[in-house]
C-alpha cells in the first residue's frame, strides 16, 4: 500500500497529485538537456513530434484540462492552440514558434494551475459526471487528472526515442 510521510494511505487526491507531479518531473528530466534548435526539433522518426512541439503540446492539455473543470483558471493562448493543439503538425523552424524558456514557462505554469485546480476540488466531486460536450475518453472530473498524467507519460515515451536518436542516455525515475 502506497503511503504518505505520516505512514496513512494515500487519498484519491494526493494518489492523483502524485502521479502529476511524478509524470511532469520525468518529462521535465527530459527535456533538459534539449539545447540547441536542431535537438529541439529533432523528431526521432518521419512524421514524429519533436521536443518543443511536446513541451507545447503538455501545456495546451494542460489548459484544457483545467478549461473542463475550473474554465474561470483557464488561460488559452490562440498561438499555442494553433501551434500545439490537438491535430496540429510539428513546424519545423525555431523562428515559427516562441523560444523555448517561454513554451516551457507556460507548460510550468499550465501545470501548477492544475494542480491547484485539483487541490481545490472536494474529492465528492471526482465522480461528477462531466458535460455532455466534453471529450468521450473522459466521463467524470476524476478522469480528466487521471488522463493528464497518463497523456503526459505518453509523451514523455517520445521524449526518450528522440533523446536515443540524439545519442542522450537514458534519464532514470
Amino acid at each position: 500500500m502506497i503511503k504518505n510521510e505520516k505512514e496513512t494511505p494515500l487519498t484519491l487526491k494526493e494518489r492523483m497529485r502524485q502521479a502529476l507531479e511524478t509524470s511532469r518531473g520525468f518529462t521535465e528530466r527530459l527535456l533538459a538537456d534539449f539545447d540547441t534548435p536542431d535537438q529541439w526539433l529533432t523528431t526521432g522518426v518521419d512524421g514524429g513530434n519533436h521536443p518543443l512541439w511536446i513541451a507545447g503540446h503538455l501545456a495546451v492539455a494542460d489548459n484544457a484540462f483545467v478549461n473542463l473543470v475550473s474554465a474561470d483558471r483557464s488561460h488559452p493562448r490562440e498561438s499555442y492552440r494553433k501551434w500545439f493543439g490537438k491535430g496540429s503538425r510539428p513546424l519545423h523552424a525555431m523562428d515559427e514558434y516562441d523560444a523555448p524558456p517561454e513554451i516551457l514557462e507556460y507548460m510550468r505554469e499550465r501545470r501548477s494551475t492544475l494542480l491547484n485546480v485539483l487541490a481545490d476540488m472536494p474529492e465528492e466531486r471526482f465522480n461528477t459526471p462531466l458535460p455532455e460536450n466534453s471529450p468521450k475518453i473522459m466521463h467524470d472530473f476524476g478522469s480528466v487528472f487521471h488522463m493528464a498524467a497518463w497523456h503526459e507519460a505518453l509523451h514523455a515515451g517520445q521524449l526518450t526515442v528522440i533523446r536515443r536518436c540524439l545519442g542522450l542516455g537514458p534519464v532514470n525515475g
